[in-house]
């Protein structure tokens, strides 16, 4: 379950709805869009391409990195309420039940807990890959930069045919 933010940054360019039902589909192998993970990476890198100025990318950047933080912060209490649900059940309901429907409450919450766990967990995924997409662009980009010649150094002059 994607968190829909009413914030997003460059929409436009780099719809992370999107995105993240594409990635989830190619995670199950149900993708018609992209065979292989670097197809979809190449996707990715094409978008971002698009964001002209380095300003644009750390913004991008620093959003995914809060968003994959919250959905982590999320995914933790999530685990932890469940737990307070299930023993709050067991309390109350076991006294009153027989053992087998609370057997089945129990084993309800339990998918519903690692059902849940699921799905924070791909979109937790989808974010650092994504992140992780935007970095491994970064360093490209500063590699490429260091290896062109200065502009102030002469060329080697060349041998002249007679």
């Amino acid at each position: 379950m994607f968190i829909k933010r009413k914030y997003q940054p460059y929409r436009e360019i780099l719809d992370l709805q999107k995105e993240f039902k594409e990635y989830n589909k190619l995670c199950r192998g149900k993708s018609r869009k992209f065979c292989y993970y670097s197809d979809w990476k190449n996707h990715i890198l094409s978008l971002i391409q698009k964001l002209d100025t380095l300003e644009k990318k750390d913004n991008l950047k620093h959003y995914l990195i809060n968003c994959k933080r919250v959905n982590n912060l999320i995914d933790s209490h999530y685990i932890e309420i469940m737990l307070v649900c299930i023993t709050l059940l067991l309390d109350k309901y076991l006294g009153n039940y027989s053992i087998w429907a609370f057997i089945g409450l129990f084993l309800l919450v339990l998918m519903e807990l690692l059902l849940s766990a699921d799905k924070y967990h791909k979109e937790y995924c989808f974010y650092c890959d994504i992140i992780e997409i935007l970095e491994e662009r970064e360093t490209h980009a500063i590699l490429k930069k260091e290896e062109e010649p200065c502009p102030s150094t002469p060329k080697p002059p060349t041998k002249m045919r007679s």
